[in-house]
Parts: C-alpha cells; structure tokens; sequence
C-alpha cells in the first residue's frame, strides 16, 4: 500500500515519510531562503533608486547638444523645404501663363497659315510665273537623267553635257 505523508510535530523532531529531521535545521533552511529573498529585494531597490536618480538627473550636456543640434537641422530643413515648395508653385504658374500663350500663338499662327493658304493657288502660281516672269515648261531635250547607284551619293567631276 501506499505510505501516507503524516506530520507528527514533536519537542525537536519531525517525521516526513520515512525521514526524521530536526526542525532546527528545516527552520534554518527557510530563514536562509528568506534572507536570500530579502537581499535580492534590496538590490533591485537600490537598483530601482538608481534608475528613479538618473531620471531626476534630466539630460546631460552631450544629450542636449545631440537635440539641439538635432532641432537646428530640422529648422533648416523645414526652411529649405518651404523655399523649394514656394519656388515650385512660382514656376508652375510660369509654365501655365507661358502655355496660354503659347497656345494663343499656335491658334494665331494657324489662322494666318489658312489664310495665306486660301490667298494662293496652283493657277495662280502659273499665270504670274508665266507672264509675269517669263517662265516656261522645260523642252524634251532640256531633261537630264542619271542612273542611280544605292552607293549613296552622286559627285559631279564636270559639266553635264548639252546633248
């Protein structure tokens, strides 16, 4: 059967199982256990008290350079930002106000392409070179041809003949 864990508490002794201890020494044990809990209670005190000092303390002077230092480039930026940003919208309106006149050219120069375009004409061209200049058709023999080589160019060296 099984063995049944009994306490019989005595003048200095106790049985546990089959064991029979001093309670002097089971007394001993817990108030070296309990010390130990209270010294590692005190350190992290101390520790504590340390942490809440150096918050108390506020930022040492590398700290404060770092921030001022910090809150400058921040300032110029910020300012270097804004400058860029109001010389963007400027050139933006730039370039609108010069596309609405470029646009106003463009329709003014179509207009006046059309117009030069409906004023001449083909018949036109021909009556004045005629009679006005002189000008004729080129006779059959008037026509030179020449053969053309995919080499690129043409070099004329002398005068083309008359025939």
């Amino acid at each position: 059967m099984k063995e049944e864990r009994r306490y019989q508490h005595r003048n200095d002794y106790y049985i546990h199982d089959n064991l029979a201890r001093k309670t002097s020494v089971e007394e001993e044990r817990r108030q070296k256990t309990l010390e130990r809990i209270r010294e590692q209670n005190a350190k992290s005190a101390k520790n504590n008290a340390r942490a809440v000092t150096r918050l108390n303390y506020g930022i040492d002077l590398f700290s404060a350079v770092v921030l001022s230092l910090a809150l400058v480039c921040i300032f110029y930026f910020g300012l270097q930002y804004l400058t860029l940003n109001s010389k963007i919208a400027e050139t933006n309106k730039s370039v609108s106000a010069l596309s609405k006149t470029y646009t106003s050219m463009q329709n003014r120069n179509d207009e006046a392409y059309r117009a030069v375009e409906d004023t001449v004409s083909i018949e036109n061209v021909y009556v004045t070179a005629v009679k006005e200049l002189g000008m004729v058709y080129p006779g059959e023999n008037q026509i030179v041809t020449y053969n053309y080589s995919e080499e690129g160019y043409v070099r004329q060296y002398q005068k083309l003949p008359e025939k």
